[in-house]
């Protein structure tokens, strides 16, 4: 890894927008980082947020998940106000951040079978279009979106999850046996085996795969005989040609990229950051969880214990933002400079 040179000596480009929580520990303070001088600026003060993502739906704005519930923000002066998108049990932005696709849940005639609702709602206008709403014995695990429009979602069942695409007010099934992570802007998806042995419980799990409509997949994530355990994926390239994730592999946890797209052959991963402790970071430590957001240019910024950095080139280098500035506790965004 590179030293830290001047942030104005690396001749970056863009915002990174990322949290830090305030001196009471209860709500997190966005902070604006100008990635070309360097200087910090103040941005709104918030509730502990799981997710941030830059929005295309106007300059500057950001969309925000905090437990069930996602918020978009209008800008990042610090007495702008998150404004409630919607609420759900599973929530997914699509990419750009310009609609929410959620699933809420109802009451049905069969109390085991409640009514599962998938809806995507539009951040330019608020309105919500239902996409699907039937009774369903099986949970909804995550839902998602990819730049077509094409709503997915995985269902648990006694016998394993699956994946489906959501239809006109049906579901049609894409890959049994798995349960969807995360999928790209291009339709590619990160999934992880959810399979159960009549009476055994679970089967151990042989680590994440990439999987594509099509011919081909899913593809083993791995190097050799050692599996990547993806724990969750962090942010995708917008080209949809990698994913960023935090995961172990060979004992090693860490943030690795991961290649898209279609070939055949296991996936091998990129370690981008450093080594991570073995245990997770549990919510609410002020150490923060990792997070990342990924540029035009696929330059992959994160955080990782606390700190920031850049990969690009190959390269992991650390970003200092000036003296007095709180260690990220939280996602981050990477922002193009509006004028």
């Amino acid at each position: 890894m590179r030293g830290a040179p001047s942030l104005a000596g690396m001749h970056l480009s863009g915002t990174l927008v990322f949290a830090a929580y305030d001196r009471s520990g209860a709500n997190e303070r966005l902070y604006v980082l100008d990635l070309a001088s360097g200087k910090v600026s103040l941005g709104p003060l918030i509730r502990p947020v799981t997710d941030l993502v830059a929005s295309r739906a106007g300059p500057g704005w950001l969309g925000l998940t905090a437990g069930g519930y996602a918020y978009v923000l209008h800008g990042e002066h610090p007495r702008e106000s998150p404004v409630l998108v919607g609420v759900g049990e599973a929530l997914a932005w699509a990419p750009g951040a310009e609609a929410l696709v959620q699933e809420v849940q109802g009451r049905s005639a069969n109390p085991d079978c409640p009514l599962s609702i998938i809806s995507k709602t539009d951040v330019h206008t608020g309105g919500a279009q239902v996409l699907y709403g039937q009774p369903e014995c099986s949970g909804v695990l995550s839902v998602g979106s990819d730049q077509a429009g094409a709503v997915y979602l995985t269902l648990s069942a006694p016998q394993g999850a699956a994946v489906y695409q959501v239809g006109v007010q049906r579901l049609h099934l894409l890959l049994p046996g798995y349960a969807m992570l995360s999928v790209s802007p291009v339709g590619d998806m990160i999934v992880v085996p959810e399979i159960e042995l009549l009476g055994r419980g679970p089967i151990p799990s042989s680590g994440a795969a990439l999987f594509w409509q099509g011919r081909g997949g899913p593809l083993r994530i791995a190097s050799g005989d050692r599996n990547l355990e993806v724990e969750r994926v962090l942010a995708w390239a917008p080209d949809g040609a990698f994913a960023v994730a935090v995961g172990a592999l060979g004992g090693i946890r860490s943030i690795w990229t991961i290649r898209a797209g279609v070939g055949q052959g296991e996936r091998a991963p990129t370690r981008i950051g450093p080594a991570l402790p073995t245990a997770p970071v549990l919510p609410g430590s002020r150490v923060g969880l990792p997070a990342a957001s990924v540029a035009p240019d696929g330059s992959v910024y994160f955080s990782a214990q606390g700190r920031l950095y850049v990969w690009r080139h190959g390269t992991r280098t650390l970003i200092r933002p000036p003296n007095g500035t709180p260690r990220p506790a939280g996602p981050l965004a990477w922002l193009p400079t509006t004028g």
